[in-house]
């Protein structure tokens, strides 16, 4: 018996065995608690490769292969947390920070809508910016000799002329421009031409008026009042400035109970001036 136990522990594979079971024995005495996988993620494993391969049937070697992904990403995220390949990388902090403003967000706006005072109330506060400025449409002779050099555009004979540009010369735009704001106009030709057309009368040829592109002898043919916004026409962009205004309340409010909770400050060696900063940036954040 002796001699065939000697023989028999000569052959690899019996040392493998051993020593598998050993090892085993050693790690169920000794390790820690056993990786458990919930069911929700095999599961959303198999579905979502399941919806890519475009099938209606998970095949066992489809389940297997998900399933044997989901095993590896598990044992391999695990060992990154045990060597602390998670400590001092960017990119992970801030996929991590931004999970957390997701989730608080979503938690704000879960099962809520918007009351109809609130709705109100945001609308009033909205109602200047929405509000679209008056507009104007001007018919024009130009010529792009600006500043006085060379001649100015002449004149139609009549306040009732066509707005063909006769009398000049050909402008990118038309020879009938518009309808745009005093700040639209401001943008394209210069804020003084601009002031200049808004404040010229209806149907009436103006004197030569400068902008960046040379001069021009403008007749206003139409105004076009403010309109303020309605608030029925404007509800789903209310719901819509509603949430963000959710969204971003409730990450101050995250903010402002961490900083209190953790007092961050920046390290004892840093420059003074950095830990000045540090101290303004963090007192902002518990105003």
């Amino acid at each position: 018996m002796r001699a065939w136990l000697a023989g028999a522990w000569r052959e690899p594979l019996v040392q493998f065995g051993v020593l598998g079971t050993l090892l085993y024995v050693l790690s169920q005495a000794f390790g820690g608690e056993s990786l458990r996988i919930s069911a929700w993620r095999l599961e959303d494993s198999r579905a979502r490769m399941t919806r890519m391969l475009e099938r209606s049937d998970a095949p066992e070697a489809l389940r297997l292969e998900s399933d044997l992904r989901v095993v590896s990403d598990e044992l391999l995220y695990r060992e990154a947390l045990r060597l602390g390949l998670d400590r001092d990388d960017p990119v992970l902090r801030q996929h991590l920070a931004q999970k957390l403003l997701g989730l608080t967000e979503e938690a704000a706006l879960a099962g809520r809508e918007p009351t109809l005072a609130e709705e109100q109330a945001l609308f009033a506060e909205l109602r200047p910016a929405w509000t679209q400025p008056e507009r104007l449409t001007f018919c024009h002779v130009f010529s792009s000799q600006a500043g006085g050099r060379g001649r100015s555009p002449e004149p139609p004979p009549a306040d009732d002329a066509p707005c063909d540009g006769r009398g000049g010369e050909a402008f990118p735009l038309g020879a009938l421009v518009g309808p745009y704001s005093e700040v639209e106009l401001a943008t394209r030709f210069g804020p003084e031409f601009a002031r200049a057309v808004f404040e010229a009368p209806l149907q009436r040829w103006t004197s030569p008026l400068a902008s960046r592109y040379g001069t021009h002898r403008i007749r206003v043919t139409e105004r076009l009042p403010a309109q303020p916004p309605q608030f029925d026409a404007r509800r789903d962009a209310l719901r819509h400035a509603w949430a963000q205004r959710e969204r971003e309340r409730a990450r101050s409010d995250l903010l402002r109970v961490l900083a209190r909770r953790d007092r961050p400050e920046a390290a004892p060696d840093a420059p003074a001036d950095l830990q000045r900063d540090v101290a303004q940036a963090v007192a902002q954040l518990v105003r």
